[in-house]
């Protein structure tokens, strides 16, 4: 009986040892996808003395955008001169809609989108979700000075 098992477990331990091999050759290798994207993360920074803005692009898609109202006797004094009516009525405007983050802060608002988690047509943002060139174009047109970091 002893020699049974032992060459019952010589049996199992051979099979054991060319188990691999044998593997190898009947299964098919598998296939690496090196299909891996290269995806630039550009930022667009713009600011004036009254608005900050940050718009994340991930190559042409917008990722987030956050505009911060600064309040503050310089900026209230210069708003008017620097930033047009029409980006003032866009951040107000943005502060009621749904889809949006808007904090109070003691130096100002902040609204925020986050297009990772909330991309609906419903918002009809159309002056903020340019390419990143007719972006820094628009937000020059609006009195703020822009920086491209990517």
């Amino acid at each position: 009986m002893k020699k049974l098992l032992c060459y019952l477990g010589i049996l199992i331990l051979f099979g054991l040892a060319i188990l691999p091999p044998v593997l190898r050759l009947v299964l098919p290798d598998q296939v690496l996808d090196n299909n891996v994207e290269n995806v630039e993360r550009i930022n667009l920074n713009c600011s004036n003395s009254s608005y900050i803005t940050s718009t994340s692009y991930d190559g042409d898609e917008i990722k987030m955008i956050v505009i911060k109202h600064i309040k503050n006797e310089y900026s209230e004094d210069l708003l008017e001169d620097e930033t047009k009516q029409s980006f003032i009525d866009l951040f107000e405007d943005l502060t009621t809609k749904n889809g949006v983050l808007y904090k109070e802060l003691s130096d100002g608002e902040v609204v925020s989108i986050d297009y990772s988690v909330y991309n609906d047509g419903k918002l009809n943002l159309t002056e903020l979700t340019k390419k990143l060139e007719d972006q820094k174009s628009y937000y020059e047109s609006q009195g703020l000075s822009c920086l491209i970091k990517k």
